[in-house]
């Protein structure tokens, strides 16, 4: 069955959008553990409130659960799971404890990676034995940029070979210039794990959405991940899967406060573009801003009016009538993302 790959960190922009979706089971939700909100209860951000948010959100649901790699979305509880003592103990027990739980349908485990283990291929291999004998599947997240990652595979193949095995293909944030280099490595490293899994299955995942937009008040932004995928996947004689950050930079912005403002903008995803507008508030609020910039995103000639129960377009529409469903960028990525989401779901026949 076909499927579309989500790759998500839990911040409250993405939790929003997806829990204000009806997550089928064509979508295979890649979720990057993160911190919960510090409070002045709880100065760590204990990565339970995020838990607590996904079970509600994917409940009886198939889900890969990985771990972030940023030090500003991470704390000390992620840190332990890094520890490679025993073949990743703390994190084989954390994922054996979930799914013994049965929150979700189904845990595919993620294999993660200390480079600074003085005893490395040896816990590495008794992670994948754990996950191969506790899960009967594993997943590997393989960085484009990391040549190593073949290695880690060759190093973990008779464990990924006795169960069923997922390979992300991780191309991280691509511009346009770097679609052709990017998708001719990844085809060599399908070639090259395939010979190594040959029954492995291979998600692509790329995002194309930048950290900072042009300075216009509108333009359109092209989805080179879409690109990125179907060119890899010419190159292929096997079928792939095509995975997306679901419209979100990985480079988080959440630590910079905005002393001066921002000026209110609302995104539109299309099916293979996000077209955008804003507009300086003046003297004017925030909201009041956000219903100006949702009438001229509603008047553009592109706007997907047949998305009738999408709740990112019921947002637009609302502010667009004088509402005020939200005054902050963290809102309105949301909205971003729960759209973007129906519109490849639409794209890729899965809806």
């Amino acid at each position: 069955m076909n499927k579309y790959a989500l790759l998500i960190k839990t911040g409250d922009s993405e939790l929003r959008a997806l829990s204000n979706f009806n997550i089928s089971s064509s979508i295979l939700p890649i979720i990057e553990l993160t911190r919960g909100r510090k409070s002045k209860t709880d100065k760590e951000g204990a990565i339970e409130k995020r838990l607590n948010k996904l079970k509600e959100i994917f409940k009886n649901k198939e889900i890969i659960i990985d771990l972030t790699s940023d030090e500003n979305l991470s704390n000390s509880e992620i840190d332990s799971f890094f520890t490679p003592n025993n073949g990743y103990y703390n994190w084989v027990e954390f994922l054996t404890t979930i799914k013994n739980n049965n929150y979700f349908q189904r845990i595919i485990p993620t294999i993660i990676v200390n480079g600074q283990d003085p005893n490395f291929e040896d816990n590495l291999k008794s992670q994948a034995e754990s996950f191969a004998t506790k899960f009967n599947c594993m997943a590997y997240r393989c960085n484009i940029e990391d040549d190593g990652c073949v290695d880690d595979i060759d190093a973990i193949k008779e464990f990924m070979n006795k169960c069923e095995t997922s390979i992300i293909i991780d191309n991280g944030y691509i511009q346009a210039s770097e679609i052709s280099a990017c998708a001719q490595k990844s085809v060599k490293f399908i070639n090259k794990i395939s010979t190594l899994v040959p029954n492995a299955s291979f998600i692509v995942a790329s995002t194309s959405f930048p950290d900072k937009l042009p300075v216009e008040d509108t333009s359109t932004i092209p989805l080179s991940e879409i690109e990125l995928y179907q060119m890899i996947e010419r190159n292929l004689s096997k079928s792939i899967i095509y995975g997306d950050y679901g419209s979100v930079n990985p480079i988080r912005n959440d630590s910079i406060v905005m002393t001066r403002g921002w000026r209110p903008r609302i995104d539109v995803p299309l099916a293979d573009s996000v077209f955008y507008y804003r507009k300086r508030r003046d003297r004017l609020d925030y909201s009041t801003t956000y219903s100006i910039v949702a009438r001229d995103v509603t008047a553009d000639s592109r706007f997907p009016n047949d998305l009738n129960g999408n709740w990112g377009i019921q947002q637009i529409r609302n502010a667009a009538d004088g509402a005020s469903p939200g005054s902050n960028p963290s809102f309105w990525i949301s909205v971003r993302m729960n759209i973007h989401i129906e519109q490849q779901l639409i794209r890729l026949n899965l809806l």
